[in-house]
């Protein structure tokens, strides 16, 4: 029997009043960054149905967090409910989803965001290092003080917009939008290890990335205010973290267990 894609008004009627009431009480904690905007376009293609037997695997987790909020009220609690009310919402009314909407919704979340801006600081003492010495490996004069670069008489601060934080967003945004693509392609899903897989491993091409990004930067005395600085880390994006990813997901596509849909 064929699929029904189609989501039911009433479905809509409980997104929508979910979303608002949410909205409602945490409207001021809501950024609007390049990433929560790239993740809201790709939902449509992301989110898939794999199953017309509705779920409520999500209820008790819901349920939880719904309770939380009466005893202890923050942005990411707020957050994480919102999602979880989506997920089941959709579950229990529409059918099972793919295993890629709970990594979006986890991805695209300020506690992610925030998390990724406390580790720049080390991030940052630590490629500083390490492309004060790869200079220095390839005979030119660099040193490392702190989170600072100099280089031939010039110094070059690792800023954390240095680090490509929304780039490190931006890459696991586009790696599960690819994780789609393999689905919708070859009519099967990944679970949720395989997932985590892929995601760590956005995460070190991230970390490479970033690195030849910040060695261009240097050589080069590319500044923040240069444009070039922000097509830099575009470049070494889409050359160093999302073309290795594809190749690598699709050459070990065949080789690893992947559950097809029902």
């Amino acid at each position: 029997m064929k699929k029904q894609t189609q989501i039911s008004p009433l479905t809509i009627t409980l997104l929508a009043l979910c979303t608002t009431i949410f909205a409602y009480f945490n409207y001021e904690n809501l950024p609007l960054n390049f990433s929560l905007v790239l993740g809201a376009l790709f939902t449509p293609y992301i989110f898939r149905k794999i199953s017309n037997t509705n779920s409520h695997r999500y209820l008790i987790v819901a349920l939880l967090l719904g309770g939380l909020l009466f005893f202890r009220r923050s942005a990411s609690l707020y957050y994480a409910f919102w999602c979880f009310c989506v997920l089941y919402i959709l579950e229990s009314q529409w059918g099972r989803l793919n295993q890629l909407p709970l990594f979006l919704l986890a991805v695209v979340s300020a506690f992610v965001n925030h998390i990724a801006y406390v580790w720049s600081f080390p991030i940052r003492l630590w490629l500083s290092g390490i492309v004060a010495k790869s200079l220095t490996f390839i005979g030119m004069n660099a040193e490392a003080d702190g989170n600072i670069i100099l280089l031939n008489g010039n110094d070059f601060n690792v800023e954390p917009g240095c680090v490509g934080l929304n780039m490190l967003v931006t890459g696991l945004v586009m790696g599960l939008f690819i994780l789609a693509h393999f689905e919708r392609q070859y009519t099967r899903t990944f679970n949720f290890l395989q997932v985590s897989t892929a995601m760590f491993l956005v995460l070190f091409l991230s970390v490479f990335s970033n690195y030849i990004r910040l060695l261009t930067l240097v050589v080069f005395y590319i500044l923040p205010e240069n444009p070039l600085h922000e097509l830099v880390g575009i470049l070494c994006l889409v050359v160093y973290v999302l073309l290795p990813f594809y190749l690598v997901v699709k050459r070990i596509y065949y080789s690893i267990k992947i559950a097809k849909f029902p």
